[in-house]
């Protein structure tokens, strides 16, 4: 077991859309419950639109479900479900994984108590860096996100790490979060800022700061239509231009699955 894993509990694709008092009278095997009318507001805990989600046959909720998934773009399947023997814990689970490259990334990395999670989403990095000991700012522009954010957290971190994680309302267009100067590590995924990519270089005072920055480029919006903007994508080797002075630890682009994106691995240089 890795060290995510420890925290946050192993992957599974077993979905239990039954209500919560249910599942503890009768939990399954290898399942992890969203209820059916939680199912809107609790997307981001699903795998990845690529990635099948199976669900356990002849039980409540279970249909209706299964018809919400496909109607929302998603690959349901039908498991023949097995209860969990009696006496046996509930083992901790889930369905949803956070960015590949950031957990890549941070195998070469020791846990600092700043990192800033510029247009955090709705959370998924920063429950990963909080369950593996780093301090999270959270920054969004839409409070939604970050209530999400903050659900997630509740969810999956243990309630002593909950205050390693602070969010912020931003408009990073507009303003920046003071932190984000003294940051050791700065991550960012499927956002675009060329000026503040731009200024991290001199921005970061921290003589060791590391950046993970990833995004889709033109290829991928060629294909999909979206984003819709060319403000929102990165030409051909783009990225690794954007950040004059970073010494880069790794540079690709690439078909990842449906999606085409650059990613960047750099650190902030040495002084002489």
């Amino acid at each position: 077991m890795n060290a995510l894993d420890a925290v946050l509990g192993r992957r599974t694709r077993l979905l239990d859309p039954r209500e919560p008092a249910e599942c503890l009278a009768q939990p399954l095997q290898g399942a992890v419950n969203i209820p059916l009318t939680e199912l809107p507001s609790r997307v981001h805990e699903l795998p990845s639109a690529s990635e099948p989600i199976e669900l356990p046959r002849g039980q409540p909720n279970s249909e209706e479900a299964f018809a919400w998934l496909i109607e929302h773009g998603r690959k349901p399947l039908w498991r023949d479900p097995k209860p969990l023997p009696p006496g046996k814990p509930t083992e901790r689970l889930r369905l949803w994984q956070p960015n590949e490259f950031l957990l890549d990334c941070l195998q070469y990395l020791p846990p600092e108590p700043l990192v800033i999670d510029l247009a955090c989403g709705s959370g998924r990095e920063v429950v990963a860096l909080a369950a593996l000991g780093w301090g999270v700012f959270a920054v969004d522009i839409l409070p939604d996100a970050l209530q999400k954010t903050a659900d997630l957290v509740a969810r999956n971190i243990p309630p002593e790490r909950h205050k390693s994680v602070v969010t912020l309302e931003t408009d990073l267009s507009r303003a920046l979060p003071t932190p984000l100067r003294l940051a050791s590590l700065v991550v960012s995924f499927r956002y675009l800022n060329r000026d503040l990519f731009a200024s991290l270089p001199s921005m970061l005072l921290n003589p060791t700061a590391h950046v993970i920055l990833e995004t889709f480029t033109e290829k991928h919006r060629e294909r999909h239509g979206k984003p819709s903007s060319s403000d929102h994508v990165l030409q051909k080797g783009e990225l690794r231009d954007l950040l004059p002075g970073m010494h880069i630890l790794h540079y690709s682009e690439a078909w990842r699955g449906e999606s085409h994106t650059a990613r960047l691995f750099a650190q902030k240089p040495k002084r002489r």
